[in-house]
């Protein structure tokens, strides 16, 4: 998994050309004067997560792991990076390298309460929405950041959902993040 982890943070360094280097800092003194803002601060709730009364899952220096008030699936969990940025393209890649290494970590987590019997976690899938749950961890996983209104952020604060999937969770899985479209979530217009 580290190994992914570092590819993929490989890859988001590589992407940056040398004129969009400009871009991203002026893009961090953007998001250093939005955190500045006594009242941006305030108001945010990933800014303020105890202040919001909400339960960190796991933590790293930079980033914490809450699970998702409204839930799509039993485990649905949101990275997220302390500092405050907008959205995934206006955060520094080592902090969305943090934010993909404790994914990882939760993955594992979440991995072992689907197994653990006796979890909330696996006592809330099994009486949920699958009467036939007996699998020992999730059957997938869906990863995925809005970004910006359009792009269905509701949040504006990065944040990385990370989501479970049971088999049969939905009656038909193909094409998944493209759903975020219905009509277009299909491969090939194929249902």
């Amino acid at each position: 998994m580290r190994c992914n982890s570092l590819i993929l943070a490989n890859l988001i360094c590589l992407s940056l050309h040398s004129s969009e280097v400009g871009t991203l800092i002026t893009h961090n003194l953007e998001n250093l004067s939005q955190q500045d803002s006594p009242r941006y601060k305030e108001k945010c709730p990933f800014c303020n997560p105890e202040k919001c009364k909400m339960t960190k899952y796991k933590e790293s220096e930079n980033c914490y792991a809450i699970k998702d008030i409204n839930p799509v699936s039993p485990g649905h969990v949101l990275i997220i990076p302390k500092q405050h940025y907008k959205h995934w393209f206006k955060t520094p890649p080592n902090i969305l390298l943090e934010m993909i290494n404790l994914m990882n970590e939760v993955k594992v987590a979440i991995d072992e309460e689907y197994i653990d019997t006796q979890s909330d976690l696996h006592q809330n899938v099994a009486k949920y929405r699958y009467e036939d749950f007996d699998a020992q961890q999730p059957a997938g996983y869906t990863i995925g950041a809005n970004c910006e209104t359009a792009g269905g952020q509701s949040v504006m604060h990065t944040h990385l959902h990370f989501i479970p999937r049971i088999e049969g969770d939905t009656a038909d899985p193909q094409g998944g993040v493209r759903g975020c479209i219905p009509e277009r979530q299909h491969l090939s217009g194929k249902k």
